[in-house]
């Protein structure tokens, strides 16, 4: 809600805002990934078995809302997707930067300098704040 109204094109915030919860919703079947390991091969059908469950006794208008929201989400192609991917990357790093680093593995380290690069590139903003919270992590990997 804060970010979108700086973005370079208009944003339905409110479409963000339910991508990026009902991206969420799928893992609590699936589980949560974790962003350094290699990614599953079959994380799209098993995050989709997930959201199934979760949709299946919803009204069927709205659980084809749920389901076309969270196909967009992760194609990665309309303004609100590419939004919703951005926060969903940076607020790892900021729930990382404000947790104490003893939290942290070693592969977090120096993860966190780099994840979500690829995604906030899209948006000048985006990627200013991106850095901003990379500076953090740097800083808090330097006062360790």
């Amino acid at each position: 809600m804060v970010l979108a109204p700086a973005v370079k094109v208009s944003v339905d915030v409110t479409k963000v805002l339910k991508m990026v919860i009902i991206h969420d919703l799928c893992e609590v079947y699936s589980g949560d990934h974790w962003a350094f390991k290699k990614k599953k091969l079959d994380k799209y059908d098993v995050e989709m078995i997930g959201l199934i469950k979760i949709v299946r006794n919803l009204p069927a208008k709205t659980r084809a809302e749920f389901v076309s929201l969270w196909e967009e989400y992760e194609a990665k192609e309309t303004e609100e997707a590419k939004l919703a991917q951005a926060v969903d990357k940076m607020e790892v790093l900021i729930q990382h930067n404000e947790a104490s680093l003893k939290t942290w593995n070693k592969k977090e380290r120096w993860y966190n300098l780099i994840y979500g690069d690829e995604v906030c590139d899209y948006d000048l903003m985006i990627k200013q704040f991106k850095e901003l919270i990379k500076k953090e992590s740097q800083k808090k990997l330097i006062v360790q």
